[in-house]
């Protein structure tokens, strides 16, 4: 299946997003830090994480990230 090629079709139906096996890569980063900016209804964003000193950095920079949905729950594991 391919994504829709409609622009707001991320802000209008993504409700939860889970990341498993991040590593804090700068892509990485980018890409959670978009979908932050970028899902109006998401709900629910779980990113899990390879050691406990990436958690604590994780956890401090996506703290400061302007997001979309004002409801969001943000996990880091």
């Amino acid at each position: 299946m391919e994504p829709p090629d409609d622009p707001g079709y991320l802000s209008s139906n993504l409700t939860s997003f889970n990341f498993r096996g991040f590593q804090g890569l700068k892509l990485e980063v980018e890409f959670v830090k978009y979908i932050l900016k970028e899902a109006r209804i998401l709900k629910t964003m779980t990113i899990n994480v390879s050691s406990g000193e990436l958690k604590e950095s994780v956890v401090e920079k996506l703290s400061k990230v302007p997001r979309l949905s004002r409801t969001c729950l943000v996990t880091v594991e």
